[in-house]
């Protein structure tokens, strides 16, 4: 239905139509009246002012005209979209569109109309659609559970039939006659019959007794269920133990029909609980015959095991001990409660622990503990295995007592290798046997170059000697040539070179190598706390004492001897044999310390030369053994009458030198004419005669005669055979040199 402003479009736009085709034949009409002559020149003036005013109006309307016309094309455009736009929706099937939104006329209201009864219709046919999708789902839901119930059936009764013929049970069952109408492949592989040979025969067959098929037959009637032990028969005759579980079987209604029997071969379980029974018997053998202690406790530290070895071990009686704490036998009750918590804890527990007899004795024992469990389980206390390691533990401490004794000796060996003199191995010895002995005293005697006495030298851990030397025969050990001991409580013969009554006891240790004995080491007990010990115990101590003693005396022996040895080789290399006096050789050696001494310290050195006047006549007068005899008196004479620092030496032949350190050139002097005046009087004896020589003396000083004492020697060698040209028996001085100045020093 048109609407009153679509009718006011359609005049309007008629309107303008109708003014436009006016315009356009007023135009016309113009254009004829100016080619016909027909007005004058004011008339057509006038006429054309009136035609352009009328077509300036036309024009005006015009455009309105052309306007409306436009905005009426553009609203019928729009209708037509608007329209074509709800017609598609509904096509599309969106009812729900807002047609009053665009039309409010008759096609608007009839569209409204079909978009509502559209919209019911979907709504309708949606409502029945979704009933007809969910009465579908429960039709196949209920067929689907049929199916399934179908073959659950089916899946349950195979799976059963499967069970019965896979079971390592054997499974029976029996009708009401007792007939057998069921026997699966583990009854036919325990019995030894096949389906055939049994299906249909009387149960009684495969029982060892009649009366025992019977009466469990009786009892599952009864009570509708039978568990039981059995005895079977095997094809073969051979019996066999079984355990069994029989029941009723019955039908869909719920009577009975038969009965159905579970039976399991327990011949290996049998077999187990001997062999179990056996191993309990064996492992409390064990127990009882094992030479560890064994001791259990339940979770309250109360004593539960306690084997043979643990009685023997702590001198209890099982009865004194079950059920007491297990502290009793600790040293330490602390110690016992840390290693129950620690075993609890950690499940095991290992280490040393001091333990107490019943006599109240402490001896060390090495633990290993580890908890106890029942058969489900569950701890119910803590077992120990002890090992009394007393023994090892005295040989342990044998062995560092021992090893430390080696390395002492060792050190005391190498100690002594390296001593250049016999006073430095006095020393080593008494500082080695305070660490050797540290409770014990004693002293160091060397017998002296006599062979009659025995000298103390060096002492130990606070003894006093009574004596300072004492003779061989008052020495057991020295006279015996062994070690002699003293161990109380035994008595024998005592040294009379003791310092004081002795209450421990004592040893001697000859000091012996070689046949020759050279001193003693003297050892005095200490107190050692012996009354804790076994007579077995001490008796070790004393023999190892005795032992090391002995060793420490036969390595001082042989480094005694090797240091006299040594130095014996060492005299003999630089002393002259004939005269006792230095030889040459070691008078080099000295020419050149004594220069370096005398540049370092700027001290000056005296030399002096003796040669005896005439010598080859007075041998070739008295013979060369007399002559011998002069030259070794003389070499008594210089040794006995010179400085401990002076150096005597054999020149060579007759001569003889003197090496006089720190003597300046007139005390060298004064010596040299000391000497010269007291060999002049020097009587020789030999043969009963008394022979008398002189000699003749070279003196120079160094350094006054020479940069060196190799210089001075020299210049002192010449003053000689100046002595011996000017009449010999008397002391030349060499003169000085022009060139010396005291300010050289």
């Amino acid at each position: 239905m048109i609407t009153v402003k679509t009718k006011i479009r359609a005049v309007c736009s008629i309107w303008l139509l109708l003014f436009i085709l006016a315009a356009l034949y007023y135009l016309f009409q113009f254009v004829t009246l100016d080619q016909a002559d027909l007005f004058s020149q004011e008339q057509r003036i006038l006429l054309q002012q009136m035609f352009r005013q009328n077509l300036i109006v036309g024009g005006t309307l015009f455009g309105i005209g052309l306007t409306l016309s436009l905005l009426a094309i553009r609203s019928l455009k729009n209708y037509w979209t608007a329209f074509s736009d709800v017609v598609n929706s509904l096509v599309d099937g969106n009812y729900s569109v807002q047609i009053e939104r665009f039309f409010h006329d008759a096609p608007g209201g009839l569209l409204q109309r079909m978009a509502s009864r559209l919209q019911s219709n979907e709504a309708r046919l949606t409502r029945q659609a979704r009933e007809l999708a969910q009465t579908n789902e429960t039709l196949q839901q209920e067929i689907v559970k049929h199916q399934m119930t179908e073959q659950a059936l089916r899946m349950s009764q195979q799976y059963a039939k499967s069970i019965i013929h896979s079971s390592l049970d054997m499974i029976i069952a029996v009708d009401q006659e007792r007939n057998i109408i069921e026997f699966n492949e583990a009854a036919q592989k325990t019995f030894g019959y096949t389906p055939e040979e049994v299906l249909g025969k009387h149960i009684g067959m495969l029982y060892a007794q009649t009366h025992e098929a019977s009466s469990i037959y009786q009892r599952t009637v009864n009570t509708g269920q039978c568990v039981q032990e059995i005895v079977n028969i095997r094809k073969n005759g051979e019996h066999f133990p079984c355990v069994l579980s029989a029941s009723i079987l019955r039908n869909k209604q719920g009577d009975p029909i038969g009965y159905m029997g579970i039976s399991r071969d327990i011949t290996e379980q049998k077999r187990a609980e001997a062999a179990l029974r056996e191993s309990q018997h064996y492992a409390r053998s064990i127990i009882e015959s094992s030479l560890d202690m064994i001791i259990s406790a339940d979770l309250n530290r109360n004593i539960v095991e306690f084997n043979t070895a643990a009685q023997e071990a702590f001198g209890y009686s099982p009865e004194e001990v079950r059920g007491k704490p297990v502290d009793l036998l600790y040293a330490n009750a602390h110690e016992a409660l840390a290693i129950h918590h620690v075993t609890l804890t950690e499940g095991q527990y290992a280490r040393e622990v001091m333990n107490i007899r019943k006599d109240r004795k402490i001896f060390p024992g090495l633990l290993s503990a580890s908890i106890l469990k029942n058969n489900d389980g569950k701890i119910v206390g803590v077992m120990g295995i002890l090992r009394d390691i007393s023994a090892q533990k005295k040989t342990e401490e044998t062995l560092l007592r021992h090893n430390r004794e080696l390395r002492l000796l060792s050190r005391l060996s190498e100690l002594l290798q390296v001593c250049h003199a016999e006073q430095e191995t006095y020393d080593v010895i008494q500082n080695m046997c305070e660490q050797f002995f540290p409770l014990d005293s004693g002293y160091l005697a060397i017998i002296d170059d006599s062979h009659t006495m025995v000298d103390i030298t060096r002492t130990w851990g606070g003894i006093i000697p009574e004596i300072g030397a004492f003779g061989i025969e008052d020495c057991w050990a020295l006279r015996r040539g062994k070690l002699h001991v003293i161990e109380p409580p035994e008595t024998g013969p005592l040294c009379l070179h003791l310092c004081s009554s002795t209450i421990y006891g004592y040893l001697c240790a000859p000091i012996s190598a070689s046949g020759e004995t050279l001193g003693i080491l003297h050892i005095n007990f200490g107190p050692y706390e012996m009354e804790h010990s076994s007579k077995e115990q001490e008796e070790h101590t004393f023999e190892s004492r005795r032992i090391l003693v002995t060793r420490i005396a036969e390595h001082y022996a042989l480094s005694l001897v090797n240091l006299r040895l040594r130095e014996t080789l060492k005299q003999d290399s630089i002393r002259d044999a004939l005269t006792g006096m230095y030889n040459r050789r070691y008078m080099e050696g000295s020419l050149e310390r004594e220069t370096r001494r005398a540049e370092r310290h700027k001290k000056p050195v005296g030399v002096i030369i003796l040669d005896v006047d005439h010598f080859k006549l007075f041998n070739d007068t008295h013979g060369h053994d007399a002559g011998d005899v002069v030259l070794r008196e003389l070499g008594i004479f210089l040794r006995h009458n010179t400085r401990g620092e002076d150096i005597a030496c054999r020149y060579g032949g007759e001569e003889f030198l003197l090496i006089m350190p720190d003597a300046n050139l007139e005390n060298t002097r004064q010596r040299a004419e000391t000497l010269q005046k007291a060999i002049q009087t020097l009587s020789i004896q030999y043969q009963h005669k008394s022979l008398h020589v002189t000699i003749s003396v070279g003196v120079a000083s160094l350094p006054e005669h020479g940069a060196s004492v190799k210089e001075v020697l020299k210049v002192a060698d010449a003053a000689l055979y100046q002595a011996k040209s000017e009449g010999r028996n008397r002391v030349v001085v060499a003169p000085l040199p022009s060139a010396y100045s005291k300010e050289i020093y």
